[in-house]
């Protein structure tokens, strides 16, 4: 091995372990200073998004605009027919709120904020808004729509800030029922099938007998998220061996969420913009490790060390997360996955660069999913309860088949440009030989 590559180890090497020994605030910090510097971006690429659907939606044909017309003629009979009534019970509402004196909702402040950018992992439901410290933003604060509960801040930088949702494992809520004595604790569920989740109300009564369409609010409990605001809907009820379970339908769309506000009191960045595949159990696109292992290929050691630094750097800065104090997944354990990964790639360049890019090819798939696998046994370990359904199954796997069928694309354009500027992007044929 030549010096060049030692010292380029050795160079890995000290990073890799100083990134390793971040504890939670460390980390934080660091997961906040990337945000800021992506922001710019996380911006701008959210409202050239905004305006792609914008142009795609005005392009209907004239049947669906005809059909859109009648439903809508229907709805406009059916609120004139309502909307009398309502205006009779407006003035008794008003009424009552005051009788009640319903303060809660009267002693928020809302910060307005918009969605720049979703979660670009599998594991985790996040959101990104454009609001930060500048703003007043701070983390644990709630975050809400008109319908209810959106979740709660995990991250912020000076501009914008990371919304842990309701509907993940680790966004955990103190809830009280509606016309019940009954708490609970409303969590999201590890892995979710639908763009629609499911929540999980956990630690009731067996004798609890909630029904479908009882609604389910924060107690307050903790101090996190006002007490009051809306969670959800029951939608099913069961006991178990110790205690009663309950399934909540979220008040809130979060699939659909483009704005919201916060509650106070008085090409990684690409994936961010692409959504998860409902029609494969919302696997997620990975796009990096792609070219982080086309690059461990063509690339000499020193090189391919620096892109898998970037790479697992940029991806622990936008997928881990802090809750509660603790870090699920250490800062740095991606680097020494795509470290690894991209070395034994790195191995097989005489391979490559007899142009056999079926190794690439079939190699990125697996270490796509590998990494995804990794994560999800990191994770377990720390929250527990390891499970393995066809959903999380489709989850490590799919993101390793859609990588497989990247690849080749990757390979045959790198080849495409290399032709036509007469620059190869591989390694010479003849070092090999």
């Amino acid at each position: 091995m030549s010096r060049t590559n030692i010292i380029a180890l050795l160079i890995f090497g000290a990073i890799l372990g100083y990134f390793l020994s971040f504890g939670p605030t460390t980390t934080q910090k660091f997961k906040a200073g990337v945000y800021q510097l992506l922001a710019p971006f996380l911006t701008s690429g959210s409202g050239l998004k905004k305006q792609i659907t914008s142009v795609r939606t005005g392009l209907k044909s004239l049947d669906q605009l005809e059909h859109e017309n009648a439903t809508l003629e229907v709805q406009n009979r059916e609120l004139r027919a309502t909307n009398q009534g309502l205006r009779d019970v407006e003035h008794e509402v008003n009424r009552l709120r005051h009788a009640l004196n319903y303060r809660e909702r009267s002693v928020f402040k809302l910060i307005a904020a918009e969605i720049v950018a979703r979660d670009s992992s599998t594991w985790w439901r996040t959101v990104t808004i454009n609001r930060g410290k500048r703003d007043g933003i701070e983390i644990d604060m709630a975050v809400v729509t008109a319908e209810g509960l959106v979740g709660k801040i995990t991250t912020v930088s000076d501009s914008i800030s990371v919304v842990l949702l309701v509907s993940d494992e680790n966004c955990r809520v103190a809830a009280s029922m509606e016309g019940s004595r009954e708490q609970g604790i409303v969590s999201g569920e590890r892995v979710t099938t639908g763009l629609s989740p499911l929540l999980d109300l956990n630690f009731l009564s067996k004798q609890a007998d909630l029904k479908p369409g009882q609604k389910v609010y924060t107690s307050g409990v903790g101090g996190v998220f006002p007490s009051g605001l809306l969670i959800g809907a029951v939608k099913s009820f069961r006991v178990r061996e110790l205690d009663g379970q309950a399934q909540l339908t979220p008040a809130v769309d979060l699939s659909h969420l483009e704005d919201v506000f916060v509650v106070t009191v008085a090409a990684q960045i690409a994936e961010l913009f692409i959504p998860a595949l409902p029609w494969l159990y919302n696997a997620h696109v990975y796009i990096v490790p792609v070219i982080v292992f086309y690059g461990a290929m063509a690339l000499p050691l020193p090189l391919m060390l620096a892109l898998a630094l970037y790479a697992g750097l940029l991806l622990d800065a936008l997928t881990v997360q802090v809750i509660g104090g603790k870090v699920e997944i250490s800062t740095g354990s991606s680097i020494l996955l795509y470290g690894v990964l991209a070395g034994i790639m790195h191995g097989l360049r005489p391979l490559f660069a007899r142009g056999r890019w079926e190794v690439h090819c079939i190699l990125s798939g697996i270490f796509t999913s590998l990494i995804v696998l990794a994560q999800y046994l990191m994770i377990t370990f720390r929250r527990g309860s390891l499970v393995f359904t066809r959903e999380i199954w489709w989850q490590i796997g799919g993101p390793g088949l859609i990588a497989m069928a990247v690849a080749p694309i990757l390979f045959w354009l790198l080849q495409w440009m290399g032709r036509m500027t007469a620059y190869s992007y591989g390694p010479e044929r003849g070092r090999f030989e």
